[in-house]
């Protein structure tokens, strides 16, 4: 469903130190089906839903590649491991919806 393309890495942005990584979608054309706004608006509620995700992380989905990151501070291997589960439970569901 998903592989991890760039793995988590800091970037600094206007005095802020994130963590940054991207996932691609092994087959995005299946995903064309649905606005990228409505997919986008999909993922943040899923992330908004799971009470051990900090607030401040932040998931968009753009060019086939979902984009997350998160202030350096709250990044930790639990929640990369965590999201990722919730990512290819979510974007399964999404496209079993979709094909059946």
């Amino acid at each position: 469903m998903i592989r991890l393309v760039f793995a988590p890495a800091p970037y600094r942005h206007e005095e802020v130190t994130y963590v940054y990584w991207e996932y691609e979608l092994e087959r995005p054309y299946e995903l064309y089906l649905i606005p990228l706004r409505a997919l986008n608006v999909f993922l943040e509620e899923a992330l908004a839903q799971e009470k051990e995700f900090p607030e401040n992380i932040r998931i968009s989905f753009e060019d086939g590649r979902i984009r997350v990151w998160t202030p350096f501070a709250a990044y930790s291997e639990y929640l990369f491991e965590r999201l990722e589960r919730l990512l290819r439970d979510r974007v399964r569901a999404i496209l079993e919806e979709i094909m059946f």
